[in-house]
């Protein structure tokens, strides 16, 4: 299998194995989102990851309080719509 402008492949060892994909597709794997901790309003940081699904919720210590926050973000391809930052349960 050859290669084009619109995909990439690799072969492992010279087996017949391959990975072949379109640089179009590839997602952007992370991004840093700055929000204020809702407890103490510290600047903060949380690493947000698209491709594990268009909606998520996790919950991430502040780094200054210690106290919980549950985090919602939403995703239109790899770019945020919607992310909010509040006090977790």
């Amino acid at each position: 299998m050859g290669t084009s402008a619109f995909s990439r492949c690799f072969y492992f060892l010279g087996l017949e194995s391959h990975l072949c994909w379109d640089p179009s597709e590839v997602p952007v794997i992370e991004q840093d989102h700055t929000f204020l901790c809702p407890y103490c309003g510290e600047d903060l940081s949380a690493r947000l990851d698209p491709s594990g699904g268009r909606r998520q919720k996790f919950v991430q210590d502040c780094e200054v309080c210690c106290k919980p926050i549950q985090i919602e973000v939403h995703f239109a391809g790899d770019e945020v719509t919607f992310f909010s930052a509040e006090v977790g349960d």
